[in-house]
C-alpha cells in the first residue's frame, strides 16, 4: 500500500487560437503520460526483473533413488523437512514439498511405485508419487498416547520407529503392503491407500525372575522364518532382550519371549539384524550397558552384545532365563580397539526397500567409540561360521581414528543391491550367494592429507573387497568439514558407482567413480542461515576491466531492441504468455544489476549468510549467484581445538584502522564449550575480508560472549557526513565490548589503544539488558570501572595506561519483574543501534507541531498467559514500554481478551506490535506513538522553528535529553484488525530516513506484506476534516486493507520464513530487502515510489513513439487550425 498522488484537475483556459494553444495541449498530454509512469503498481511483465526466489532443501538426512540412466532421480529428505526429487543429472529440483514445522522425516523408501516417507516419530505415513509430488495418501498411525497406565512414562520412553517393506501381498488383497512399528504396535498397511490391515500391539508388560513389572520396547522389525514379521526389542528398564513374531497374514502373536538371563541392552540406539535368510539363524547387534544396571542408573553403553533371536523365541511359554540366549562383551574381546567410553552403534540399513531386505542379512554396522570408529559385519550361523560363538562373529571391515572434534571422519552409506534383481524376490528365501551383490560406499575426510577419499566395499566374503575409486581436491575437509552422510547407486549396465555425499558445511554433491571433481554441488548452508546482513560490493575496477565486465552483462543493440518491443506489447496487454517468459528471461540474464561491483545508486550489494555451524556464503542480489562461501568449523582454532565445536550466532560489520573506506570487512563471533559440562568456555573471533571471503584475522578469547555492545565514540570518531552504514562508520575502527556469560565482566575488543580509549569515554552511556522469559523478568546493567583496579589485563597479555582499562565490571541496576497473574513474557522489541532519523518534529494540519520521543533505549515488553491459561475469558495481553537505562516503566496499556505471542517493532518514536483478539477471534495490530510533551514545546507553530532555524535562534537543537530525567509523554494509540497471521515484524529505513517507513510483517504463509506506516497512523480521525485531510491522514477503518500490491514477495513463498532484512540503498527512495528461511527472496522496495530516479524499466521506445506521435499530431493540428483560420477570413 502506498501513497496516494493527489492529481489537482484540470481547469478550463480561455480559447486561444494558433501554435500557442496546440503546444499548451502537446505539453498537458506530456504532463499525463510522465503521471502514469509513476504507478506504484507493477506490470506483470516486471515480475521477476528485479527480484529472485532460490528454493533450498536443508541438510540431507535420507535419500534413495529411482530410475537409470537421464530419467534417473534422487528423492531426498532433509532436517529442516523438506522432501524433494532431484534431477541426478544436474541437481536441480524436480519437485519438493515442505512438510509443518517439527514433522521430520525418519525415514524415507521406495516401494514399489510409491515413495514412503514416515515422520514425526513415526506418527505420519505419506504416499507420494515418484514423478510430480503429487500426494496420494496420509495416514495417521496413532493419535494418543501408546496403550498403557503410564501414558506420560510410554510417550518419553517408546522411541522405536521402523519401516519395513515386505516387498509382496501378505494380507492376499491384491496389493503389496508395508509394515510399520510405531509405540509400541506393529501395522500392516497397502501401498495403494495407506489403509491399515491389522494392528498388533506388541508392546507388553514382562515379568522377569526378580518379580518386576517391566515395559516392553521395540526398536527394530525384520522378516523371520516362515514369512513371519519380527518386532525386536528390550525391555525399558533393565534392557533385557525381547521378541516377538507375527503372523503376517492376521497379526496375530505367534510367540513372544524375554530372556532376564541377559540384560543391559541400550534401547536409547538403533539395533542391528544380521542374517534373516532362512538357512541362517538370525543375530540381534548393538550397544549395551554394563549388565545388571538399569536405564535409570543414567549408565552409558560401554558394550556390545549379540543375541541369537531364535533361540530367544524358543523360550515363549517357558520360565527359563535363556542366559545362553546372548552374550554382553566388551569391544576389546573381538579386536575393536575403540577406546575407553561410550560406545554407539548405527546399524546400516538398505537404501531402498529390496536393499533394506539384503541389508539385514549382512548385519552390518557403524559403531563408534572415545577414539575410533569401524564398520563391523556380524556373520549368520550358516557355513564357515555356524560353530562361532555369538561375540566371535562381529568382524572389522574398516576402522579409522576420530578427527579432532571426536567424530567419526568416515560416512557410511546405506546398502545397495550392485546386481537389481526384482523386490519380490530380493526376501528371506534369496540364495546366500547374493551377499556378494550387496556394497556400501564410504567417504572419509582425511584431516592429515587435506582429502576426501571414496570407496566402495562389498559386505561379503572372508576378505571385505574394497575399491578404492576417488581422491577429489575440489572439495577438502578443511573448508567443507568432516563427512556426514552418503548414498550409494551404482549404474545396472556400465557397473559405475555413484555416490551423494554431505559434509559438515550441509553441502550435497554427486561424485562419480571416473571423474575427480564433484558432478555438482547444492550449497545447503543458505537454508540454515540464522544471521543475515547485507554488505558493499568491491568499488569498480580499472577502466578496461570494468569495460570488460560491463560488455558481458549488457545487451545489445538487438537485444535492447527486442526487450523494448516485447515490453511495449506487455503494457499494453499484447504479449503471450511465452514472450513475458521470454522477456523476464531476458531481463534476468543481462543488465547492469549483474556487475561484481558496486554502483553509486548502492543498488548492487551481496548478501552474507552465516549458519550456526559457520557456514558464511555471499550471495549476489542482482540474481541470486554465489560470490564467495567459507567454513569456519573446519580445521582447529588458534588454541589447537576443532572449529566444529563453535556455533556462529553473531554476524557484524567491521573496519580495521590502517584500511581505507573502500574496504569492506564483517566480524563472526561463535561460542565453545570446550570439554563438556563444566569445560572451558571460549569464544572465536574471526574478521572476514567481504569481497573475497578470505579470512584477514582471528582471534580465540578465553570466556563466553553473551553480549556484544558496540562503543559510539568508535564509530562517530571519523564521520565525516553524519551517515550510518550497518552501525558502523566507514573512516573509523570498529570497537565494542563483550561480555562475559559467566561472569560480571565485560572486556574491550579488540584490546588495542584505540577501542580501549573508546571504552573509557563511552562507558558511563554505554547499558544493556537481558529479557529473562522463564521468571518474566528484564534486568538492565551498566559498567563499572576497571575490575583489576590497574591497567594490567592477564587475560589478554596487554600493558597500558590506568585511564584505559580493557575489563570492565558489569552490575544490574534495575529489575522489571511482571506478576505472574499477567502471565509471562510473550514478546520484546528494542530498536536498531543508530537509525536515522529525518525529523524529530511532526507537523500537523494545523501548522502546529509535536516533537517525537527519539530516545534510543525504549524496548517493548509484552506479557500474556500462555498454555491452557491462554484460553480462558480474562486472559489478557499487557503491552509495556520500558526505558533499558533506567527501566522506568513509560507507559503500560492492557488488551483484555487477547492472547500473544505477541511481535513487534520499534522504530523512531512508534511501536507496532501483531497479537489475537480471541473475543473478535481475529488478528489484531496496534500502535503506540511517543510525543515529548514537555511546557515549552507544546504546540510550537512550525512556521516559528523555520524562523528561528533560518536565523540561529533554536535552543532546541542543543537540548539534550536523558533516560535519567526524561520528559513528560504524551502516547497515542490505536488498534486495528488485520487479516494475515505474523511470524515477524520489521521496519524499513533509507539511508537519510526522509522516506516513509514501511512495517514489512512476515506471514503464517510464509510470505511477506508491506503495511504503509499511514494506515498504522494513531490519529486516524473517524471524522474527517479540513485540517486533517491537509495533513494527509487517512479515515479510520477498523479492518487494515491490503493491496495485492503490498506483497512483497508476489506469488512466492519463502518455506520456513525465519525473517525478513532490509538495508537503505544509497538512492533515497529505495530499500534492498530479502526474506530468508529454507528458502530466500530479494527484492527492492520504494515505500514513497520512486521520487529521486528514472524507473529502470523505463520504456525509451514508448517515449520516442509517444513524441513522434505527439509531434506529427501537433503538425497536423497546426495545418488544421491554419486552414481553418484561412476559411475564416475568406468568409
Amino acid at each position: 500500500i502506498t501513497p496516494t498522488r493527489h492529481v489537482p484537475a484540470l481547469l478550463p483556459m480561455p480559447r486561444r487560437e494558433g501554435r500557442v494553444g496546440v503546444m499548451k495541449v502537446l505539453f498537458a498530454l506530456a504532463a499525463l503520460a510522465s503521471l502514469v509512469t509513476t504507478a506504484h503498481a507493477i506490470y506483470e511483465d516486471q515480475v521477476g526483473s528485479f527480484d529472485w526466489h532460490k528454493e533450498h532443501l536443508g541438510r540431507v538426512t535420507h535419500a534413495t533413488f529411482v530410475g537409470s540412466g537421464a530419467t534417473k532421480r534422487a528423492f531426498v529428505a532433509s532436517e529442516q523437512g523438506a522432501v524433494s526429487a532431484l534431477d541426478f543429472k544436474t541437481g536441480d529440483i524436480a519437485w519438493r514439498h515442505v512438510l509443518e514445522p517439527g514433522d521430520a522425516v525418519d525415514r524415507l523408501v521406495v516401494a514399489g511405485r510409491v515413495l514412503l516417507s514416515l515422520s514425526s516419530h513415526g506418527k505420519y505415513l505419506r504416499g507420494w508419487s515418484m514423478k510430480d509430488g503429487t500426494l496420494m495418501w496420509e495416514a495417521v498411525t496413532y493419535t494418543a498416547a501408546a496403550p498403557s497406565a503410564e501414558a506420560a512414562l510410554e510417550k518419553q520412553s517408546d522411541r522405536g520407529v521402523d519401516l519395513l517393506v515386505l516387498g509382496r501381498d501378505a494380507d492376499d488383497d491384491g496389493v503389496e503392503d508395508v509394515a510399520v512399528l510405531v509405540r509400541g504396535e506393529v501395522q500392516l498397511r497397502s501401498l495403494a491407500d495407506g489403509i491399515v490391515s491389522w494392528t498388533a500391539e506388541a508392546g507388553a508388560k514382562t515379568n522377569d525372575d526378580s518379580g518386576s513389572n517391566d515395559a516392553a520396547r521395540f526398536d527394530r522389525l525384520a522378516i523371520g522364518a516362515g514369512d513371519t514379521i519380527l518386532a525386536l526389542g528390550a525391555t525399558a528398564t533393565r534392557g533385557h532382550p525381547i521378541a516377538c513374531e507375527l503372523d503376517p497374514g492376521s497379526g496375530n502373536v505367534k510367540r513372544i519371549a524375554t530372556a532376564s538371563g541377559v540384560s543391559g541392552l541400550d534401547l536409547s540406539q538403533q539395533m542391528t539384524v544380521s542374517g534373516s535368510d532362512t538357512n541362517q539363524g538370525l543375530l540381534l547387534f548393538g550397544a549395551a550397558r554394563e549388565p545388571g544396571t538399569s536405564a535409570g542408573d543414567e549408565e552409558v553403553a560401554t558394550k556390545l552384545f549379540v543375541v541369537d533371536v531364535e533361540k530367544l523365541l524358543a523360550l515363549s511359554g517357558s520360565k527359563s532365563s535363556g542366559k545362553d540366549v546372548g552374550t554382553v562383551f566388551a569391544p576389546e574381546t573381538v579386536s575393536l580397539d575403540l577406546g575407553w567410553g561410550a560406545v554407539f552403534a548405527e546399524p546400516v540399513r538398505g537404501v531402498d526397500g529390496a536393499s533394506d531386505v539384503a541389508a539385514a542379512r549382512s548385519g552390518s554396522a557403524l559403531v563408534r567409540g572415545s577414539e575410533k570408529c569401524a564398520l563391523v559385519t556380524v556373520d549368520s550361523f550358516a557355513g564357515e561360521f555356524a560353530k562361532l560363538k555369538p561375540a566371535d562373529r562381529v568382524r572389522v571391515v574398516q576402522s579409522w581414528a576420530l578427527d579432532s572434534g571426536g567424530n567419526c571422519p568416515a560416512a557410511v552409506s546405506p546398502a545397495t543391491l550392485v546386481e537389481r534383481v526384482e523386490t519380490k524376490t530380493v526376501t528371506k528365501k534369496a540364495p546366500a550367494a547374493k551377499r556378494a551383490a550387496l556394497r556400501v560406499a564410504v567417504v572419509v575426510a582425511d584431516v592429515e592429507t587435506n582429502v576426501f577419499t571414496t570407496s566402495t566395499t562389498a559386505l561379503e566374503g572372508a576378505v571385505f573387497e574394497t575399491k578404492k575409486f576417488v581422491t577429489s581436491t575440489a572439495a577438502t575437509p578443511l573448508d567443507r568439514g568432516g563427512s556426514r552422510s552418503a548414498w550409494l547407486v551404482v549404474d545396472g549396465l556400465s557397473g559405475t558407482a555413484r555416490v551423494l555425499a554431505t559434509t559438515a558445511d550441509a553441502s550435497l554433491r554427486r561424485i562419480d567413480e571416473k571423474k575427480s571433481a564433484p558432478i555438482w554441488a547444492r550449497e545447503e548452508s543458505v537454508a540454515m542461515a540464522g544471521e543475515v546482513k547485507f554488505a558493499r560490493l568491491p568499488p569498480p575496477k580499472s577502466a578496461a576491466a570494468a569495460a570488460a565486465e560491463d560488455l558481458s552483462v549488457r545487451p545489445t543493440l538487438k537485444e535492447s531492441l527486442a526487450t523494448q518491443i516485447l515490453a511495449a506489447k506487455a503494457r499494453f496487454g499484447r504479449a503471450t504468455k511465452s514472450e513475458l517468459a521470454t522477456l523476464t528471461a531476458q531481463r534476468r540474464s543481462r543488465g547492469d544489476k549483474l556487475l561484481p561491483t558496486r554502483d553509486a545508486n548502492g543498488f548492487r550489494a551481496q548478501i552474507l549468510f552465516l549458519s550456526p555451524d559457520g557456514s558464511l556464503v555471499s550471495l549476489h542480489n542482482g540474481d541470486g549467484r554465489m560470490l564467495w562461501r567459507l567454513f569456519l568449523g573446519g580445521g582447529v582454532d588458534t588454541a589447537g581445538d576443532a572449529n566444529g565445536a563453535y556455533r556462529y550466532s553473531v554476524l557484524l560489520p567491521w573496519k580495521d584502522a590502517l584500511l581505507g573506506e573502500d574496504e569492506e570487512r564483517v566480524l563472526v563471533l561463535g561460542t565453545a564449550d570446550v570439554g563438556g559440562l563444566g569445560g572451558a568456555k571460549k569464544t572465536r573471533a574471526v574478521v572476514i575480508d567481504a569481497y573475497t571471503g578470505a579470512v584477514a584475522w582471528e582471534e580465540v578469547l578465553p570466556f563466553e560472549a553473551a553480549h556484544v555492545l558496540p562503543l559510539p565514540s568508535a564509530s562517530e570518531a571519523g564521520s565525516h557526513d553524519g551517515s550510518v552504514d550497518g552501525g558502523y562508520s566507514h573512516g573509523a575502527p570498529s570497537a565494542m565490548l563483550l561480555v562475559d556469560a559467566h561472569a560480571p565482566s565485560a572486556r574491550v575488543f579488540p584490546d588495542t589503544d584505540d577501542a580501549r580509549r573508546a571504552a573509557s569515554i563511552d562507558r558511563q552511556r554505554v547499558s544493556f539488558f537481558t529479557v529473562d522469559q522463564e521468571k518474566s523478568e528484564v534486568r538492565g546493567y551498566a559498567l563499572m570501572p576497571d575490575v583489576s583496579g590497574s591497567g594490567h589485563n592477564a587475560s589478554f597479555g596487554s600493558t597500558h595506561s590506568p585511564e584505559d582499562p580493557s575489563t570492565y565490571a558489569t552490575t544490574q541496576i534495575w529489575t522489571t519483574k511482571f506478576p505472574h497473574e499477567l502471565g509471562s513474557i510473550v514478546g520484546y522489541a528494542s530498536k536498531p543501534g543508530n537509525e536515522p532519523v529525518h525529523t524529530w518534529v511532526k507537523v500537523l494540519g494545523d501548522r502546529s507541531t509535536l516533537f517525537k520521543y527519539l530516545s534510543p533505549n525504549v524496548i517493548f515488553v509484552a506479557v500474556a498467559p500462555i498454555g491452557a491459561a491462554a484460553n480462558r475469558e480474562d486472559a489478557a495481553v499487557s503491552a509495556h514500554l520500558l526505558d533499558a537505562a533506567t527501566g522506568r516503566v513509560l507507559y503500560r496499556v492492557r488488551h483484555p481478551e487477547a492472547r500473544g505471542p505477541v511481535h513487534a517493532v520499534v522504530c523512531e518514536n512508534w511501536v507496532v506490535y501483531h497479537y489475537f483478539n480471541t473475543r473478535a477471534g481475529r488478528n489484531t495490530m496496534s500502535v503506540l506513538e511517543l510525543f515529548d510533551d514537555s511546557e515549552h514545546r507544546k504546540g510550537v507553530a512550525a512556521g516559528t522553528l523555520m524562523m528561528n532555524a533560518l536565523t540561529s535562534r533554536s535552543t532546541e537543537n542543543k537540548e539534550t535529553v536523558s533516560s535519567f530525567a526524561p520528559p513528560p509523554l504524551r502516547i497515542m494509540g490505536q488498534s486495528y484488525f488485520v487479516r494475515p497471521s505474523a511470524t515477524s515484524l520489521t521496519a524499513t529505513y533509507s539511508a537519510k530516513g526522509v522516506t516513509q517507513h514501511q512495517v514489512l510483517m512476515g506471514t503464517g504463509t510464509d510470505q511477506v506484506v508491506a503495511l504503509d506506516k499511514r494506515w498504522l497512523d494513531p490519529r486516524r480521525p473517524t471524522k474527517p476534516s479540513r485540517e486533517t485531510q491537509e495533513e494527509g491522514l487517512l479515515p479510520y477503518a477498523e479492518v487494515l486493507p491490503i493491496a495485492p500490491q503490498a506483497w512483497v514477495t508476489t506469488k512466492h513463498q519463502v518455506a520456513r520464513l525465519k525473517g525478513v532484512v532490509t538495508a537503505p540503498a544509497n538512492l533515497e527512495s529505495t530499500v534492498l530487502c530479502v526474506a530468508h528461511g529454507l528458502d530466500v527472496f530479494f527484492t527492492r522496495l520504494h515505500p514513497s515510489r520512486s521520487y529521486d530516479m528514472l524507473d529502470e524499466e523505463f520504456s525509451y521506445l514508448l517515449l520516442i513513439v509517444t513524441l513522434a506521435a505527439l509531434l506529427f499530431g501537433a503538425l497536423a493540428t497546426q495545418g488544421m487550425v491554419l486552414a481553418k483560420e484561412l476559411d475564416r477570413h475568406w468568409k
